[in-house]
């Protein structure tokens, strides 16, 4: 507060704009202190352990172990081993290719799983960047994403979660940034869909937004799109499989 010449008490004009900068500051700082804690704690659990939850790893692993090698979906009884899942075909895809290129299964799916963890935070800030977040603040929480229990757990393992939760929210992102079904935001929602089972909410709730801020149109182009895609995509899995992928499924 100043006091003018008749006495009065007045505010000072820098206060309003000096507490909130110091507030954005110490958020910034938070942030970034959590994802440094958070990165020495992945970093002492790799160290321990080479790939946590092994039970997990091993399953998504396996299958990509198997694709490297040409078979698409194992027979559900084959050899004395059974190969009977509900995984979906992306992420175990991906994998496979590394490991045909030549890297070790481990050191595949470390790497997948970290390129997974970068599409998953660059996910946080562009679908907080397309709701009208700044830039900056936009940064912070995505760096705070880096330092929640479920991000630790599921980046130190082989898993397709993250990055399916990672391409649902950069389709959120594009679909709500234009306001419609942008082929990116199909193709995001889409392989996400293709990665996981579960990664089909994200469409749901970009079909909602769009309804009650766009109309019905944009929003049922966006949904026949990427149920389409996702179509297709399962459609060329199963003829890859040579038909097992339903029995894998079914069974």
């Amino acid at each position: 507060m100043t006091q003018g010449d008749a006495g009065e008490c007045r505010a000072d004009p820098t206060a309003s704009t000096t507490e909130p900068a110091r507030a954005e500051w110490r958020l910034r700082a938070l942030a970034a202190a959590l994802a440094v804690i958070q990165v020495v704690a992945l970093a002492w659990w790799l160290r321990l352990e080479p790939v946590p939850d092994t039970l997990t790893s091993g399953a998504w692993s396996s299958l990509a172990a198997d694709a490297a090698r040409g078979i698409f979906y194992r027979p559900v009884d084959a050899g004395g081993f059974y190969g009977g899942t509900r995984y979906m075909p992306l992420f175990f895809s991906l994998q496979g290719g590394l490991i045909a290129a030549g890297l070790g299964i481990v050191a595949a799916g470390r790497l997948l799983m970290a390129l997974s963890a970068a599409v998953f935070l660059s996910g946080i800030f562009a679908a907080l960047r397309a709701g009208g977040v700044g830039r900056r603040r936009a940064l912070t929480f995505a760096a705070l994403g880096a330092a929640t229990i479920a991000f630790q757990l599921t980046s130190a393992s082989v898993r397709g979660d993250l990055l399916a939760a990672g391409l649902g929210l950069w389709g959120w992102a594009l679909a709500r940034r234009d306001g419609g079904a942008p082929l990116a935001a199909v193709a995001g929602f889409a392989a996400g869909w293709l990665t996981t089972c579960a990664a089909g909410f994200g469409l749901i709730a970009a079909v909602g937004y769009l309804v009650r801020t766009g109309g019905l149109r944009p929003a049922a182009r966006l949904a026949a799109a990427t149920v389409g895609w996702f179509a297709g995509g399962i459609a060329l899995a199963w003829i890859a499989s040579g038909g097992r992928m339903a029995e894998t499924f079914a069974a």
